[in-house]
């Protein structure tokens, strides 16, 4: 089979001609556990098929395209940087707190960090 790039840890994953993927130089109780994660994972949303998003880079993406509504009240937009509330603000995006600032003179949203948050019971 086909070898993928090597993950974190070291360990290749192997394809083999069913397509599925082994897990090669692990115990047995190594390979449950990372199923397991996995499993998790995909249940969370945070990873295909049921991720809401194909991929890490396109999550960015769509968090970029958040802050570039600049969603901050209005008093906070309008207001002179001496008068400003918060240097920094957060929004929650998927499960994902992300901190972010926004550049007074060019009003860009520039991202500082994201951290993954326990899902809201309801919207």
């Amino acid at each position: 089979g086909s070898m993928g790039p090597l993950p974190a840890g070291g360990i290749r994953r192997h394809r083999g001609k069913d397509g599925t993927g082994r897990l090669d130089g692990l115990s047995v109780e190594e390979k449950k556990a990372r199923r397991k994660e996995e499993k998790d994972r995909r249940r969370a949303g945070l990873a295909p098929p049921d991720a809401l998003y194909p991929s890490g880079t396109a999550f960015v993406e769509m968090v970029r395209e958040v802050l570039a509504l600049d969603m901050r009240a209005v008093r906070e937009r309008r207001a002179a940087a001496e008068r400003k509330r918060f240097e920094t603000y957060r929004v929650v995006l998927c499960d994902v707190e992300v901190e972010y600032s926004v550049d007074d003179e060019t009003k860009v949203c520039v991202m500082l960090g994201g951290v993954a948050v326990p899902p809201l019971g309801s919207p």
